[in-house]
């Protein structure tokens, strides 16, 4: 996973070291709006069943489509945006106390995020950047085993930090290449029996996005 990030970093200098533009690449100051498509890798997470035993195990995720929304405001380097995305993640593989599970399950998180951007302007239309973000994220979870279901929400603190490269397109269309780190506190769902299951929550997400300035 963390190789796929490393791959994302070098393309975007490759980028910007080949551009022979003249133009500069800075977006205009003001509002913008932006969406995004991405590809979400979900991390693999450990569990814990909160009852008398504590059972633990693991689940594997399959990646899932990510789509986000964004409005922001740009001030020279620096820009500050509200984001809203959506992640489902459908479980692969459940491992509890060392044995693989055949049961069914999904992760779905609805994150609404305040970010902190700055952009590294230069001579190209290829403008480097860095971003951090705080925010909630209210986690879905859904499990159907043997006599036993989650169908459970709960709301968190969520964080993300990323880098990436926007392109200029027109004077107001920015296409963003970009790559994010997302994480959450550990998440609480009750189950079926009244017990708990509390488990880690983080994803790798590469996402494509669109910026229109007014």
């Amino acid at each position: 996973m963390f190789g796929k990030f490393k791959l994302f970093l070098v393309c975007s200098l490759v980028l910007s070291a080949v551009a022979v533009s003249s133009v500069q690449a800075d977006m205009k100051d003001g509002w913008y709006l932006g969406a995004g498509l991405g590809y979400g890798m979900a991390t693999d997470s450990d569990f814990t069943m909160l009852d008398v035993a504590n059972d633990t195990g693991s689940f594997e995720y399959d990646s899932g489509v990510l789509v986000s929304a964004a409005a922001g405001y740009k001030f020279g380097m620096p820009r500050v945006e509200g984001e809203i995305s959506y992640l489902k993640n459908d479980v692969d593989k459940i491992t509890l106390n060392g044995a693989t599970q055949n049961d069914s399950a999904d992760s779905k998180t609805l994150a609404f995020m305040l970010n902190g951007y700055l952009d590294f302007a230069n001579t190209t239309r290829f403008t480097p950047f860095i971003n951090l973000g705080l925010g909630l994220a209210k986690a879905d979870f859904n499990l159907m085993a043997n006599g036993y279901s989650i169908d459970d929400s709960a709301t968190v603190f969520a964080y993300q930090a990323g880098a990436g490269v926007g392109i200029d397109l027109s004077d107001n269309f920015v296409l963003d290449l970009k790559y994010c780190y997302f994480g959450t506190s550990d998440p609480e769902f009750k189950g079926s029996d009244g017990g708990k299951m509390e488990y880690e929550s983080s994803s790798h997400r590469f996402i494509v996005g669109l910026r229109y300035s007014f």
